[in-house]
């Protein structure tokens, strides 16, 4: 077996952290971070319960 190096460089956690005090200094609540080989990361902020039901049956089932 022959080991490969990766060209993937994970973030070091003082430019995670940078970018979660952003995120959190913005107003926003991030949930999950993703990193992508190609060195993007992305912040996903939590979302909120659905506030009212989409479709005609939800809307019927919730009264029951």
């Amino acid at each position: 077996m022959a080991i490969v190096a990766s060209s993937f460089n994970y973030p070091h956690k003082s430019q995670v952290k940078r970018m979660v005090d952003a995120v959190r200094e913005a107003g926003m609540a991030p949930a999950i971070v993703e990193f992508a080989p190609d060195g993007t990361m992305r912040i996903s902020e939590a979302h909120a319960k659905p506030t009212a039901p989409n479709d005609e049956f939800t809307k019927w089932e919730s009264r029951l």
